[in-house]
């Protein structure tokens, strides 16, 4: 789903490599890469924060926040 603001706007998923990417309501996938910046929906409000990977996995560089499946997700 697009907005007038933003790009993509869906759902966070892994995708089949195992990277964090956006799925639309349409279906369609668009995978995140470290250094992208994205928006993130915690508890009703989105947060605006880069992913980086940890060494073990892909990480949101905000304080608190814990990327999951599912997670209101739009760039």
């Amino acid at each position: 789903m697009q907005d007038e603001e933003h790009a993509v706007t869906g759902t966070l998923v892994r995708s089949a490599i195992g990277r964090w990417a956006i799925k639309t309501n349409d279906g369609q996938i668009y995978e995140i890469t470290s250094g992208e910046v994205i928006e993130v929906n915690v508890a009703g409000h989105w947060i605006r924060t880069r992913i980086e990977h940890n060494g073990k996995d892909y990480v949101a560089m905000v304080d608190g926040v814990k990327l999951y499946q599912g997670m209101g997700t739009r760039q």
